[in-house]
């Protein structure tokens, strides 16, 4: 087992033990230092950038207008099932894609929004 891994204690009987990193390994320490310097060498920001919130105005439209078409528009299961779909698919990037962005705190640099991400959407 490398060095700056340690194994916690199960949380129960007979489970596996998961491993957890060490705060302060030099692992941890290189990498945020070349995150820092990434950072600082190309002057982008860590909450994200305009491109980040395109993309998420895109999915929630996406969302919404296959919502809104699924409900009020679709009277037969051939065009049903499509916006079913479309709708599927665009929930599921705004759960893989926007909430990954905001469990990094990608948009906002107010603890508090990174602290309370459920709160944000429900």
């Amino acid at each position: 087992m490398r060095a700056d891994v340690v194994s916690a204690p199960p949380a129960a009987p007979g489970a596996r033990a998961l491993p957890r990193f060490q705060s302060r390994s030099a692992l941890r320490s290189d990498l945020k230092l070349a995150v820092d310097a990434y950072f600082l060498t190309t002057g982008l920001s860590r909450q994200g950038a305009g491109t980040m919130l395109f993309k998420s105005a895109t999915f929630f439209a996406w969302a919404s207008s296959s919502y809104l078409l699924l409900v009020f528009w679709a009277t037969t299961w051939w065009t049903a099932a499509p916006l079913a779909v479309s709708l599927g698919l665009a929930l599921a990037g705004i759960g893989f894609s926007v909430m990954h962005d905001g469990g990094h705190a990608s948009y906002s640099s107010a603890p508090r929004s990174a602290a309370e991400p459920p709160a944000l959407w429900i």
